[in-house]
């Protein structure tokens, strides 16, 4: 929007409902200082009922700060709820979002989220973890053998070389989940176990 009005002669008026339809952080306001006193732009918040434009009173100003300062608290506040939530279901062994393939997305009699083991695809992934570790099959070969026995993706692709690579790193198939870097224990069924895992850690390492 700034851009916008920047290429125009007249002055642009942007109007919301409120403050936080237009910023909701205090970093924003130098950038829209800038036009505003330059005869850019117009500010037009209607719930709150006051207009921000070159000629704006202190008290104006000083009411679009508090406005903007609340609406940045409001948003921190959902981000703490949100990093809250999501470290009670660490704890507690949930996986967050989509399911490794291997594994599906389900829901139990109670309809809380669950994953539950892939009857299809978490056979073909126990295969190819233990030949790999043996060390005696290439990355390339467990590809094309991935394929032969009909391992593909959750969105109906064969799975390649680097999705297989990728797989073979996830300590979720042991019984850990790795989130931002951090290790937790979940409480799914197992495709390995993690004398497997680490064993195809020492083959791919050399």
């Amino acid at each position: 929007m700034i851009k916008f009005a920047k290429g125009y002669r007249e002055t642009i008026a942007i109007v919301a409902d409120k403050v936080d339809r237009v910023q909701r952080r205090i970093s924003e306001i130098s950038l829209l200082e800038e036009p505003i006193k330059a005869g850019k732009i117009e500010l037009h918040f209607r719930t709150e009922g006051y207009v921000i434009d070159k000629d704006s009173q202190s008290h104006a100003k000083l009411m679009w700060g508090m406005n903007v300062l609340m609406a940045q608290s409001y948003v921190d506040s959902l981000s703490d709820n949100v990093k809250r939530s999501l470290d009670h279901k660490l704890r507690k062994g949930e996986w967050i979002g989509p399911a490794p393939i291997g594994y599906l997305n389900s829901r139990d009699e109670k309809g809380n989220s669950i994953v539950v083991l892939d009857p299809v695809r978490s056979p073909i992934i126990k295969k190819l973890f233990e030949e790999y570790a043996s060390g005696v099959y290439t990355l390339g070969y467990l590809t094309e053998k991935a394929k032969e026995l009909g391992l593909r993706s959750k969105k109906n692709y064969y799975v390649n070389k680097t999705v297989l690579h990728r797989m073979l790193q996830k300590p979720f198939y042991y019984g850990e989940m790795q989130v931002k870097g951090e290790m937790w224990s979940h409480g799914y069924p197992t495709i390995i176990t993690r004398e497997t895992f680490m064993a195809c850690k020492d083959v791919r390492l050399g």
